[in-house]
């Protein structure tokens, strides 16, 4: 995407973010580097974030944005063995996984993979043809038709639908942790309530309000 001209030049943004992320010496602020950027050209928001969400550059963590040949633990060879092993472990369980289950697989692979960041792997599996992304932090194969993990969204309306529109908010928390290994809070649970145009009532979520019979059993898979 070309900047404005100076000294006759067009300059280029993925190449002046180059520039500037390499020229810093260590990971910089990414507010930091939109400052900097406007010094020098125009640019919308999006599209620095766009950018910086593929290779050369590698999301650290903590707003930081570095360069994978340069800031990541282990660099080439520790890509190749972190691609290879989160391959063979979604193909074998045959369904998707969360991002913070596959970093923790990732960090006991050695000590270098130990640093990584979930944001670092992010970077790395973004770049990696055989792996798909969910926009609710979820992996798959890219050979898969879908990442094979519901999102919490989609755990809700399962429960909903199995309790014809009303299940209790402990069965539908059972579930989301379940499937994702953490227990979400009530506020957390709402967000997902919404989406299926629910509402918690008391101890239920219902899609319309009434009475309320007995708890109704759900299963997310």
């Amino acid at each position: 995407m070309p900047g404005v001209i100076e000294d006759g030049e067009r300059i280029e943004l993925r190449d002046e973010m180059v520039s500037m992320v390499r020229g810093n010496g260590q990971p910089i602020d990414e507010e930091v580097l939109f400052a900097r950027l406007r010094e020098k050209i125009d640019f919308r928001d999006n599209s620095v974030r766009l950018v910086s969400l593929r290779p050369p550059f590698l999301k650290m963590g903590g707003g930081r944005l570095g360069l994978v040949d340069r800031d990541l633990p282990g660099g080439t060879e520790a890509i190749e063995e972190v691609g290879e092993h989160l391959e063979g472990l979604l193909a074998r369980k045959g369904k998707g996984l969360t991002v913070d289950a596959l970093c923790a697989e990732t960090q006991r692979l050695s000590a270098l993979h130990a640093q990584w960041t979930e944001e670092m792997l992010l970077s790395v599996l973004r770049a990696d043809a055989r792996f798909r992304l969910s926009r609710w932090s979820a992996v798959g194969l890219s050979e898969w038709e879908s990442v094979r993990l519901p999102s919490r969204t989609e755990i809700v309306k399962r429960c909903l639908d199995g309790g014809e529109g009303r299940v209790t908010v402990e069965a539908a928390m059972d579930q989301i942790e379940a499937v994702y290994g953490q227990r979400p809070d009530r506020a957390t649970l709402w967000g997902s309530v919404q989406q299926n145009e629910a509402k918690i009532v008391g101890d239920w979520v219902v899609k319309e309000a009434g009475e309320y019979a007995a708890g109704t059993e759900c299963t997310a898979k």
